[in-house]
């Protein structure tokens, strides 16, 4: 058994092996992952593999690549996701893969128990946790009766390319060359100590040439000569058997608390125009805080929200010196939380 860094001759060997212990992934997530949005020879062979000896994957780490500003300074990062091994190989298998993990400069999201115990030995750094967000309105009436009688779930649905809210309106964009985007792609640069990267390039990979169908709208402002301040992407998606809407990235204004109420607001009519009652939001920014209460905020038609006590991990391995409590800002579209 070895651990090496992953080379494309073993590409249809870890596709079986993902395809047998990972099987809700199609076979193009792998193409995506290992050659779409793969700027480098080093973004390739920074992924692992674990051998057996006949050659065979038996495990896997895999590393999204991305750009991210640190303390002023743009760096080149990665995320580290899907983190699988054979369940006849656990035990040496398992801790030589953790180890090989840790001696590569990451980010990591959403810990096992296991990984998160070895994170903690090598003295990573921990972030604020992720929460997921529940948002609900009337139409969530009308699923649990779908639920309790089993109707079949909508297969078509309805973005239109406006949203009005409150006298704001919400352009939905088709190419990410739509936007005027500031700062180089750091839309928080200001306000965080970690930004990560929405620049074209990141945009255009994650949502425009996604094997995905993601739907992607912007706030329109006042001034046409202004830069872009503020987007949501969604698509829907099945989820315990409802028809929900993820909300897969944003971007807002962090210093003006309405355009997230205006986002969240223009999120909901979408959902109530296609008959949906609930949304779901993955992201460590405390929403509660926008709107002045702790977990729960009841309005069937603003919407009301709901936060999930279980909180997802964020971390950073041990090649990283912060500061205390460094601050960061993150989506299902960093790392792997919306495949």
């Amino acid at each position: 058994m070895k651990v090496i860094n992953y080379t494309p001759a073993y590409k249809e060997k870890l596709r079986n092996f993902i395809r047998n212990h990972f099987s809700k992934q199609p076979d193009v997530y792998l193409d995506y992952r290992l050659e779409q949005i793969t700027e480098s020879d080093e973004d390739i062979s920074y992924n692992i593999i674990v051998l057996n000896d006949n050659d065979d994957v038996i495990g896997c780490n895999l590393f999204f690549s991305t750009k991210a500003i640190i303390n002023g300074i743009e760096q080149r990062i990665y995320w580290s996701h899907n983190t699988l091994i054979d369940d006849n190989y656990r035990g040496d298998a398992g801790t030589n893969l953790v180890l090989a993990i840790m001696e590569k400069k990451h980010f990591g999201i959403s810990l096992s128990k296991y990984s998160r115990k070895y994170y903690k030995i090598f003295k990573s750094t921990f972030f604020s946790k992720a929460h997921i967000y529940y948002f609900m309105n009337i139409w969530v009436i009308k699923d649990m009766i779908d639920f309790l009688l089993r109707r079949n779930h909508t297969k078509s649905f309805i973005f239109p390319n406006e949203v009005l809210v409150n006298k704001c309106f919400f352009e939905r964009i088709k190419k990410s060359t739509e936007l005027k985007i500031s700062n180089n792609g750091y839309w928080w640069k200001d306000e965080l100590d970690i930004d990560f990267i929405r620049d074209d390039k990141f945009l255009s990979h994650r949502f425009f040439e996604n094997f995905n169908t993601y739907y992607f709208y912007k706030l329109e402002q006042k001034d046409d000569k202004a830069m872009d301040e503020c987007y949501f992407v969604v698509r829907p998606i099945i989820w315990r058997k409802f028809n929900i809407l993820s909300v897969v990235d944003f971007r807002c204004n962090l210093k003006n608390k309405k355009q997230l109420k205006l986002l969240l607001n223009a999120i909901n009519q979408i959902a109530k125009k296609n008959h949906m009652g609930l949304m779901i939001m993955r992201t460590n920014l405390l929403i509660p805080a926008f709107y002045k209460t702790s977990k729960i905020n009841f309005n069937l038609f603003h919407p009301f929200f709901i936060s999930r006590n279980e909180k997802i991990d964020i971390v950073a391995s041990n090649h990283y010196l912060f500061a205390n409590n460094p601050t960061l800002i993150v989506t299902s579209a960093d790392s792997d939380g919306d495949f």
